[in-house]
């Protein structure tokens, strides 16, 4: 606040409940963030979210742009204001079903997921929860098509759209077999079959040869 001010912005000190996925663990505590006035119209940033993680006692930098100028629609998952005007969406969200929808990691909007992709799979009978997730730092990776669910059933078939530029290979790994996608000018795209108790989706860079894991699924 102290900042914006400073530069000659209108900014708020908001209040509320913040709630994230980390090691596959819940967290929901009291939180604050700010709300800041840009070009006339206020923006959601959360400077302590966009930092780094607590691992464990410790504290680990890592910057995180999504927390700084958050889509309202997007940040409602984890962050829930004391006063709901600070939602800044049309319909505001009642703690109620602030505390049913999905728990998320700060990785998975860096994905490009959508909001309303979330919804429609949090609708879905016996919900398991979604996806692992997992940004490359470093390298924009959007998640264009993919199973929202965290639980696929084993010998099932998924279709899988990914825009990784910049990427050697892109696989679909399960119980040892590994599915590459095929490379379209930077989006790769196949079908992968869950063969075994997980399947991860794993991108390839020329700094990263070994891969890194961005999508993880469990055996239904």
């Amino acid at each position: 606040v102290e900042l914006a001010r400073r530069a000659g912005l209108e900014a708020n000190y908001v209040t509320g409940r913040a709630q994230l996925l980390s090691d596959g663990q819940r967290f929901t505590a009291d939180h604050g963030w700010n709300a800041v006035k840009v070009d006339g119209e206020w923006k959601l940033m959360d400077a302590t979210f966009g930092a780094g993680d607590l691992v464990g006692r410790d504290f680990r930098k890592r910057f995180r742009d999504f927390y700084f100028e958050a889509p309202p629609e997007k940040l409602i998952f984890s962050h829930l204001p004391d006063d709901g005007r600070w939602q800044l969406l049309p319909r505001a969200v009642s703690r109620g079903d602030f505390e049913r929808r999905a728990q998320l990691t700060r990785d998975f909007w860096a994905l490009g997921f959508a909001p309303d992709t979330v919804l429609a799979a949090m609708r879905v009978r016996d919900f398991p929860g979604l996806v692992q997730s997992w940004e490359v730092q470093g390298h924009p990776v959007t998640v264009q098509q993919a199973p929202m669910l965290r639980t696929l059933p084993a010998g099932t078939q998924h279709a899988f759209r990914i825009q990784a530029p910049g990427a050697t290979a892109v696989n679909a790994v399960s119980g040892g077999v590994w599915q590459p996608l095929q490379n379209a000018g930077g989006t790769w795209q196949g079908e992968a079959l869950m063969v075994a108790d997980e399947m991860v989706v794993l991108v390839t860079y020329p700094d990263r040869p070994a891969g890194e894991i961005i999508l993880k699924y469990l055996k239904r």
